[in-house]
């Protein structure tokens, strides 16, 4: 059974994370690359800790909705957060809301990513409706019993502590039911060693060598006229309230202020890192 949570990371991954590591278990991260720029650390740490990272898209939109252009952009920059925080290049992605027409998949299988649903919906995003802990786990318990007994991907969010909370229930359940816990790329990929030439050929990541994110000072207007330029031309219904001149620190391909981050995607951020120190 593989552990899988999605649109982190958040304030409550830190909590999960201590709770997996508590349970000596390792999950699957499907997560939302604008988040990443947030806590770039807490998803680091996942990374260290042996979970494996996937990508749940870039602003979590859903894919069925989107032209190619679009796509491509939203993998890409996810891709782009992801490798600056953990230095890794994932090749599993799971479209936000499982939605994806037959088109945008073969155009996502083109770009080199596996794509990956599940099996049982915890529902643990009704947790904050009329959702009852109980329910949810007696639901959990009723699945894996009559979901196929090959293997199950199991769906939860690590975006409420609410939800992170029954973790520890969900373990319990599925170790009482005989399971045993993977990442998704074993479920994917097959284990280790008994794998194709094909999937060994296009694993679930590849691991690369950086550093953590630097810092530098932007100060010059022309850097925030040439910005709001490039704003203007990827998002052209948005508007930037930033005044020329503002000093403003930000770690670099990372982050932007907060003036500019509540008001664009931060598709644009990376151009930043075209600006000498």
């Amino acid at each position: 059974m593989a552990l899988t949570f999605d649109d982190g990371p958040t304030d409550a991954t830190s909590l999960l994370l201590d709770i997996l590591a508590s349970r000596g278990v390792n999950a699957t991260f499907f997560v939302v690359g604008s988040m990443v720029h947030k806590r770039w650390d807490v998803l680091k740490r996942a990374y260290d800790e042996g979970h494996l990272i996937a990508s749940h898209s870039f602003s979590h939109s859903d894919f069925a909705t989107l032209d190619a252009a679009t796509i491509r952009d939203e993998l890409a920059n996810a891709d782009y957060a992801i490798s600056q925080a953990a230095c890794i290049r994932t090749r599993l992605f799971r479209p936000p809301y499982g939605s994806l027409t037959a088109e945008g998949q073969a155009l996502v299988e083109d770009l080199g990513y596996k794509v990956v649903l599940w099996d049982l919906d915890t529902r643990d995003w009704a947790l904050s409706h009329d959702l009852k802990p109980e329910e949810m786990l007696a639901a959990v318990r009723h699945d894996i019993r009559t979901l196929d007994p090959g293997g199950i991907i199991h769906l939860q969010h690590d975006l409420t502590e609410a939800s992170v909370a029954l973790v520890p229930a969900v373990i319990d359940i599925a170790l009482e039911e005989g399971y045993r816990f993977v990442s998704v790329d074993e479920c994917v990929y097959g284990k280790e060693g008994e794998r194709s030439a094909a999937a060994e050929a296009s694993l679930a990541f590849t691991r690369g060598e950086c550093a953590p994110p630097t810092y530098k000072q932007l100060s010059p207007p022309e850097v925030y006229e040439e910005l709001l330029g490039f704003v203007a031309l990827r998002s052209k219904t948005r508007h930037v309230a930033l005044a020329l001149g503002e000093v403003a620190t930000v770690p670099l391909d990372m982050q932007l202020p907060d003036s500019v981050a509540t008001n664009v995607d931060f598709t644009f951020a990376w151009r930043l890192s075209s600006y000498p120190e």
